[in-house]
């Protein structure tokens, strides 16, 4: 039987390690001083360790607000379509497959759309956000800048990962309540260094992960550290 383009997108998901949207929790730290991998980086980890252990794809847990983002999501491409001159296209539905990125082995990105310049090479990559909550909506609608703080910016950082040839990146906060949106947006020449820095986190979590499948009696996540300076 033919697989379909969603099942031929979640096969690609569940060959990687991490994937855009997990990475603002695998760059948290501890609560103590010095402590760099804290435990909601670690359960980043965990979710993959099982995925690769077991070869189980992850239940999504908010059902509803997963739904309520691919309903409103073919909208919002066409509010930023009305926003711009340049050609957008749904990383979802306007190419042969669902766009999935891996610029790296074990690391994987779907952005929602791109902006294309006039040749056809991709200008900016976009990150499209449907909040259910409509206080939240009208929070994010203060929004001017995307700064190293914010709850989504190493999901942003990602993106940019993935599409390395996008020299913006531009967030649509959509209210599917009032079809209605608002942009703010980055540029990849202001992150350089916290680019480098996300890749070398990913590429050391990826690390850790196949030590510990490979040798479970000897790796643990939870001694992260002792095993990235072992590999040192």
């Amino acid at each position: 039987m033919e697989l379909t383009r969603e099942q031929i997108w979640m096969n690609k998901r569940a060959e990687c390690y991490a994937t855009a949207s997990v990475c603002p929790n695998l760059m948290k730290g501890g609560r103590a001083k010095g402590v760099d991998w804290g435990e909601s980086a670690k359960d980043v980890l965990f979710a993959a360790k099982y995925q690769h252990r077991t070869g189980l794809q992850l239940e999504q847990k908010d059902l509803f607000q997963f739904k309520w983002g691919h309903e409103q999501e073919p909208n919002a491409v066409e509010w930023l379509r009305a926003q711009t001159m340049d050609e957008v296209k749904s990383c979802e539905s306007d190419f042969d497959q669902i766009v999935f990125q891996q610029p790296f082995e074990g690391f994987g990105d779907s952005p929602d759309a791109f902006i294309l310049n006039t040749d056809g090479s991709v200008k900016v990559v976009v990150e499209i956000k449907c909040p259910v909550d409509q206080v939240k909506i009208e929070k994010l609608r203060e929004e001017t800048d995307i700064h190293d703080k914010h709850e989504y910016y190493w999901q942003f950082i990602a993106h940019m990962i993935g599409t390395p040839e996008a020299k913006e990146l531009w967030w649509v906060i959509f209210d599917g309540y009032n079809d209605e949106g608002h942009i703010v947006k980055m540029f990849r020449k202001d992150h350089l260094a916290n680019i480098e820095k996300l890749i070398a986190r990913i590429k050391d979590g990826i690390y850790v992960v196949k030590k510990c499948i490979e040798d479970p009696a000897n790796y643990k996540i939870d001694n992260i550290e002792t095993i990235l300076n072992e590999r040192e």
